[in-house]
C-alpha cells in the first residue's frame, strides 16, 4: 500500500474504533480481580499522612476524579486503612498510588505468574517493517475488585477515607494479575509483545500490519478496556521500549540512557560507582571488550581497597563515554538464520557473544553476555575456566540455543575434541568435565577451534567481566518520600516530642499524669501499673513505649545488623515497647531482601518413598556415562532393589524406550517410574510411551537428585565395581553380568533378603550354589525298628516296626502291643533295635473279665484303634477289628505313706 493510503486506512481504523479513546476510565469485562490473604492475615489501620502544599490541590482533583469515574467511594468507617503517595507525572498530572507495602502487602498471597524478559519482548517483534505502540489508560484501574475485597483497599487521605472498587496502584499482587488478563485477551496475534500496559506491534508490511491493529482493537473493544491515544503511535518506523530503540534493523541504545551516562559526573564513594557500573551495564549487550575497560573501577569494590580514584579510573570512564555515543546496534533474532557462540575466559572472568551469520554471509551479534569468576574459580586451570566459559554461554543464551542447531566457537583446541558429540569423554577426565559433558549433550551442537586472535569478541569479554544485576531507572519522580530517611539515632527528647503528639500516646500520657483510669489499656491485655512515665517519655517496666511514627526508624536500627527474629526479639525486649512489637519484628525479618538473599538453606525435609507393595510397583531409572565410551540405562526395582543395567553407544528417546519395554516384557508393567529431567525423559514421545503404558511419570526436582536417589546411588556403585573387574580381559558385558549376578543374590541391607529372594522367592543358582551339598531325604524300609507319634493316653512315643509302605510318605506300623497305625514319615523317628518298654497293658498281668467266644477263624487279628485311622487314609490293606478282651489292670504305685518336705533353713 502506499504512504497516502495506508494513513487513511489507518485513520478509519481509528474512527471506527474511536470508543476506545474514551477519556473515562474502563470497566474490563470478566470475573472481578480477588484479593487473597494468609491464613492469620493481620492488616493495621494507619493514619492520613500531609500532602506537601504544593500538590494538594491536584491530589485533591484527582481524588475528585477518581469518585466521579467510580474508583474510589467516600465511606465513614473502616477497620484497614493505608496511607496514600502522590506520584507527579509529566504535564502536571497526579498518580495517587498507596503504600501498601506497610499494610496490605506483608499480608497478601501473591499470583505467580511470570513477567516476561526483554529477551522474549524483543523476540516477539523481530522481523517486523514498521512498529505500533498501544498504551492503556490507567491499567489498573480498569480491573474490578470484588464487593467483599474492597473493603481491604480503604485509603486514608486528608479528606477521609475512600474505598477502592478498582486494583490500586501499589498492590504487589497487581502487575501479575494484570499481565495474566491481557495476556489472555490478546493472545493468538502473530507479532504482539504485552509488558502489563505497554503493547507493541509489528508486521512485515502495511497490509498485515493493520489487519492486526484492527484484531487487537477488537478484542480491547469486546472487554471494554479503554488506549490513551496521546501515548500511542501506529506505524512508526522505529519505538521506544523497555529502555531501548526498535527498528527493522535491529536494537539500539535510547538518547537518554547514553546521555545519563555521558553526562555523568565522576563516582565519589562505592555506592555512587556501583549505581553507575549498573546503568553501563545495562547497555553491556552492546560492547565488546566492556570488561577489560571496567577493570580498574572493578578494582574499587572489592573488599578491603581503599577508595581511590586513579587516573585509570578516569580513563576507563571517559572509553565508556566515547563508547556509548557509538552508533553499533544488535540484530533481531531469527529463527531462520544460522547461530554462532563464541566463549573465551581470562584469568578473572568468562565472556560469550551469540551471533547470526546474515544471508550476505557476514557475521552481526544478536547480545553479548560476561561473568566475573569467584576466588575459587580463579585458581582452576585454563582449561577448566574455557570449559565453564562454554557452560556460561549455553546457560546465558538457553532461550536461544535449546532445541536447534549451533556452532560453538572456543580458541582452546582440546576442548574440541573433549567436548565433541562424535567423540566420547576421555575415561581419566575429572568429574567437573563429565558434568558439563553431560550437561552439553541436551543440545545439538558443532565444536570448531577458532584462535584467540579471531575469536577477539568473545576474548575481549572475558578480560573482566561486568555483574549481571541491572539498577533500574524510572522515568517518574516521587515528590512525596514514603519512609524519611534518618541518619540521626532517635533521643529522648524527640521520643518526648512525638509521644505528645502521637494520638494514642498522647492521651495515654494525660491520663497517667492525672491518675485517671485508662479504659482502652484493656485491648493491650497489660495493667495501668506497669507504665510509669519519666522525662514525658512512657515507660513499661523499664522499656521505653514508642510512638507509631518512630516504629519503623526504631525496626530499621534494630535490623541493621541482619539479625534474625530471636535476636531482634531478645535485643528489642531490654530497650523498647509498643503494641505488636514481636508482629512487626517478624514481618521486618521475613521481608528483608538482604536476609533472604544471604539466608541459608532451609533444614531438608527427612521424607522417604512410600515403600511399594509388590514387585515392580514403581521403577528408578536414570543413565550413567559416558563411562568407557558408552553409557548405561539403570533401573531399580524399589520393592526388590533388584537392578536393570543395559549398555547404550548413544542415548536418545527411542532407545530409552526400547530398553524399558524389553524390560517390562519380562517383570510387567510397573504402576510408576521415576526419572531425573534428562532430555530423553521430557520428550514427548517418551511421555506418550508411559501414557499409553498407563504408567505414572514422576520426575525430581531440578538440582535435587536425592529424589531419585536409589538409581542415583547405583550409578556410583555400578561405575566403581566396573572400574575394579577393568584388570581381567573379560569384555565389558562380561564384567557387567558377573556384577549384576553377584548383586542380585546378595542380600540388600533394607530388606534382608536378596533382590532375587525378592522376585522369584528363592535365590538365584549361581557358581557358588555348588558347593552346597543336597539335602539328605528321610525313608525308612519294611522291618525297621521305630518310634511313633501317640496322640493318645500319657505316652508321647510308641515303638514297633514298619510292615508296610503305602506311599511315599506314609507308612503301616505294627506298635510292639500288636496295634496297627498309618503314620506320616514327619510322625515317626529312628530308634535302637534293642529298644523296649514294658507293656503298659499287658495281658500276663491283669484279669480277664467277660472273656469272648472263640471264633472259627484260628488267626487272631492284631487290633488297631479305630480312632487312628482317618477315613481319608483307610486302604484295602489296613485290618481293622474289634478288641477281643476287656482287661482291669492292677496297680502298680507304691504303697508308701508320703511325708512332708523337711527344707533346710540356713
Amino acid at each position: 500500500q502506499s504512504v497516502t493510503g495506508t494513513e487513511s486506512v489507518l485513520k478509519k481504523l481509528l474512527g471506527k474504533y474511536s470508543v476506545l479513546f474514551d477519556k473515562q476510565i474502563g470497566e474490563m469485562k470478566g470475573e472481578p480481580v480477588s484479593i487473597n490473604l494468609k491464613a492469620n492475615a493481620n492488616i493495621p489501620f494507619f493514619r492520613a499522612r500531609p500532602v506537601p502544599f504544593a500538590i494538594k490541590k491536584l491530589v485533591e482533583d484527582e481524588i475528585d476524579n477518581l469518585v466521579r469515574e467510580g474508583v474510589l467511594e467516600k465511606i465513614d468507617y473502616s477497620d484497614y486503612a493505608t496511607p496514600i503517595v502522590p506520584v507527579v507525572k509529566s504535564g502536571n498530572k497526579i498518580r495517587l498510588c498507596a503504600d501498601f507495602k506497610v499494610t496490605l502487602n506483608p499480608n497478601l498471597v501473591v499470583d505467580e505468574h511470570p513477567l516476561p524478559t526483554t529477551d522474549e519482548l524483543f523476540q516477539d517483534l523481530a522481523g517486523g517493517e514498521k512498529f505500533t505502540k498501544i498504551d492503556l489508560t490507567k491499567a489498573y484501574l480498569q480491573m474490578r475488585v470484588r464487593d467483599e475485597d474492597q473493603k481491604f483497599l480503604t485509603l486514608n487521605t486528608h479528606k477521609g477515607l475512600y474505598k477502592c472498587t478498582r486494583l490500586m496502584y501499589g498492590l504487589s499482587c497487581a502487575p501479575a494479575k494484570f499481565q495474566r488478563k491481557i495476556e489472555n485477551i490478546l493472545s493468538g496475534i502473530p507479532g504482539i509483545a504485552v509488558f502489563i500496559d505497554d503493547c507493541r506491534l509489528t508486521a512485515p508490511n502495511d497490509k498485515i500490519h493493520l489487519e492486526r491493529l484492527e484484531e487487537v482493537f477488537k478484542r480491547l473493544l469486546n472487554y471494554n478496556i479503554k488506549v490513551n491515544l496521546s501515548k500511542s503511535e501506529f506505524l512508526k518506523n522505529e519505538i521506544e521500549y523497555c529502555g531501548y530503540r526498535i527498528d527493522k534493523f535491529g536494537i539500539h541504545k535510547t538518547k537518554s540512557k547514553v546521555d545519563m551516562v555521558v553526562n555523568a559526573l565522576q563516582p565519589k564513594n562505592i555506592q555512587e560507582l556501583q549505581s553507575l557500573l549498573g546503568l553501563i551495564n545495562y547497555y553491556g549487550r552492546f560492547f565488546e571488550n566492556l570488561s577489560e575497560i571496567l577493570e580498574p573501577m572493578r578494582l574499587l569494590l572489592r573488599e578491603g581497597v581503599k577508595w581511590n580514584w586513579t587516573k585509570a579510573c578516569e580513563n576507563a570512564l571517559n572509553k565508556i563515554k566515547e563508547m556509548m555515543k557509538s552508533d553499533n546496534f544488535l540484530v533481531h533474532f531469527n529463527n531462520n538464520l544460522q547461530i554462532i557462540l563464541a566463549t573465551d575466559a581470562s584469568p578473572v572472568g568468562v565472556g560469550a557473544v551469540l551471533s547470526h551469520i546474515m544471508p550476505d554471509g557476514s557475521e552481526k551479534p544478536i547480545q553479548f553476555a560476561s561473568q566475573s569468576l569467584t576466588s575459587s574459580q580463579r585458581n582452576w586451570s585454563q582449561i577448566d575456566k574455557e570449559a565453564y566459559a562454554i557452560i556460561f554461554g549455553v546457560k546465558r543464551f538457553h532461550q536461544f540455543l535449546f532445541g536447534r542447531k549451533f556452532v560453538l566457537y572456543t580458541d582452546h583446541a582440546p576442548l574440541a575434541q573433549i567436548f565433541s558429540p562424535q567423540k566420547g569423554l576421555p575415561i581419566m577426565s575429572a568429574s567437573r568435565m563429565q558434568h558439563y559433558a553431560i550437561f552439553l549433550q541436551s543440545f545439538n551442537f558443532e565444536i570448531r577451534y577458532k584462535s584467540s586472535k579471531l575469536n577477539a569478541n568473545a576474548d575481549a569479554l572475558s578480560r573482566l567481566p561486568v555483574e549481571s544485576k541491572i539498577e533500574n531507572t524510572v522515568e517518574e519522580s516521587d515528590i512525596y518520600e514514603i519512609s524519611q530517611i534518618h541518619t540521626l539515632p532517635v533521643t529522648v527528647d524527640e521520643l518526648s516530642k512525638q509521644t505528645k503528639l502521637d494520638t494514642e500516646l498522647g492521651l495515654l500520657l494525660t491520663m497517667l499524669k492525672e491518675n485517671n483510669n485508662v479504659p482502652h489499656l484493656v485491648r493491650f491485655g497489660i495493667n495501668q501499673s506497669e507504665f510509669t512515665i519519666q522525662n514525658d517519655c512512657i515507660l513499661r517496666g523499664n522499656r521505653v513505649v514508642i510512638p507509631s511514627i518512630l516504629r519503623k526508624r526504631i525496626l530499621k536500627d534494630l535490623h541493621c545488623a541482619h539479625f534474625g527474629i530471636a535476636r531482634m526479639l531478645s535485643l528489642a525486649r531490654s530497650v523498647c515497647w509498643w503494641p505488636g512489637i514481636d508482629e512487626d519484628i517478624k514481618a521486618v525479618v521475613q521481608n528483608c531482601l538482604t536476609c533472604a538473599e544471604n539466608k541459608n538453606n532451609p533444614p531438608e525435609i527427612k521424607h522417604h518413598w512410600v515403600y511399594p507393595s509388590s514387585p515392580f510397583d514403581r521403577v528408578h531409572v536414570d543413565f550413567a556415562g559416558p563411562f568407557l565410551n558408552v553409557y548405561f540405562l539403570i533401573l531399580i526395582d524399589a520393592y526388590s532393589k533388584w537392578p536393570e543395567v543395559h549398555i547404550l553407544h548413544k542415548i536418545n528417546t527411542d532407545n530409552t524406550i526400547e530398553i524399558l519395554r524389553r524390560i517390562f516384557s519380562i517383570f510387567g508393567i510397573p504402576n510408576c517410574l521415576c526419572t531425573d529431567n534428562g532430555v530423553q525423559f521430557v520428550n514427548p514421545k517418551f511421555e506418550l510411551f508411559l501414557k499409553s503404558q498407563n504408567i505414572v511419570h514422576k520426575r525430581s526436582a531440578p538440582y535435587h537428585p536425592a529424589t531419585n536417589g536409589q538409581v542415583e546411588r547405583y550409578v556410583q556403585t555400578i561405575k566403581r565395581k566396573i572400574k575394579c573387574l577393568q584388570a581381567n580381559k573379560l569384555n565389558l558385558q562380561e564384567n557387567l553380568d558377573k556384577i549384576l549376578t553377584q548383586y542380585r543374590n546378595t542380600k540388600h541391607p533394607a530388606t534382608n533378603k536378596s533382590p532375587s529372594e525378592m522376585i522369584f522367592a528363592y535365590p538365584i543358582r549361581t557358581t557358588l550354589s555348588l558347593m552346597l551339598p543336597k539335602p539328605v531325604e528321610r525313608s525308612f524300609e519294611v522291618g525297621d525298628r521305630i518310634a511313633a507319634r501317640n496322640y493318645l493316653g500319657p505316652l508321647k512315643w510308641k515303638f514297633g516296626r514298619v510292615t508296610k509302605k503305602l506311599g511315599l510318605l506314609h507308612y503301616e506300623i505294627t506298635l510292639d502291643d500288636g496295634l496297627v497305625w498309618r503314620r506320616h514319615i514327619n510322625q515317626l523317628s529312628n530308634c535302637g533295635e534293642n529298644l523296649e518298654r514294658q507293656l503298659p497293658c499287658d495281658y500276663r498281668n491283669h484279669e480277664i473279665i467277660n472273656p469272648p467266644e472263640s471264633k472259627p477263624d484260628p488267626i487272631v487279628n492284631p487290633e488297631v484303634r479305630q480312632e487312628e485311622i482317618h477315613p481319608a487314609e483307610t486302604s484295602d490293606n489296613a485290618v481293622i477289628s474289634e478288641p477281643s478282651v476287656s482287661v482291669v489292670p492292677n496297680l502298680r504305685r507304691s504303697k508308701r505313706t508320703p511325708k512332708p518336705i523337711d527344707k533346710l533353713n540356713l
